[in-house]
């Protein structure tokens, strides 16, 4: 009961939103996401699409923070033998990658209710992209390295007075933010 309960509370499980009474094909998809060092990446957003077609399932499915996912599709039976699953894979920061064919799907086994079990793994390796996070941080870089260049900063601190290191520049610059607090 534990295991359930386990595997029923973990924030990557996926269920597709309608689940049929009769005999039906169960997909189960599981795979780990990583980047190009080799690292897992964390909630990425996945979808599903059967011959390009998006599978709806209940809630959006993440990967786990150590990349890992698993899913469970519920088709009409006997799809999956001419169908072509596919999956997508998004996060902030990262190429979008996608359709990624899942080549393998193995048939585990069948109940007793005539559904068909398959099992299939894919694992997904995103790239990271230059966004404007990125270029806002390498021009401040540039924009002070700049100003070390020119000897600003080096003018600023002689106008300051003399025998001023950086870390008294807040204390004259806020000197009522910056000195001890004195008792009334």
């Amino acid at each position: 009961m534990l295991v359930g309960i386990f595997f029923g509370a973990v924030p990557c499980w996926g269920v597709q939103k309608q689940k049929a009474s009769g005999p039906e094909d169960v997909l189960i998809v599981s795979g780990t996401i990583t980047n190009a060092q080799g690292k897992e990446v964390g909630e990425a957003i996945i979808d599903f699409f059967i011959d390009g077609k998006k599978v709806a399932l209940e809630d959006e499915l993440f990967c786990e923070n150590r990349g890992t996912y698993k899913a469970s599709l519920y088709l009409p039976s006997g799809i999956l033998s001419v169908a072509k699953v596919a999956m997508t894979v998004k996060k902030p920061c990262y190429e979008d990658r996608g359709p990624v064919p899942l080549a393998r799907i193995v048939k585990e086994r069948r109940d007793d209710k005539g559904s068909t079990f398959y099992l299939a793994h894919q694992n997904v390796l995103l790239k990271r992209i230059i966004g404007p996070a990125f270029w806002i941080a390498t021009s401040v870089l540039i924009l002070v390295y700049g100003l070390i260049a020119l000897e600003v900063m080096h003018r600023t601190l002689g106008a300051c007075g003399k025998d001023v290191s950086i870390t008294d520049i807040p204390r004259r610059i806020f000197p009522n933010w910056c000195s001890p607090r004195r008792p009334p």
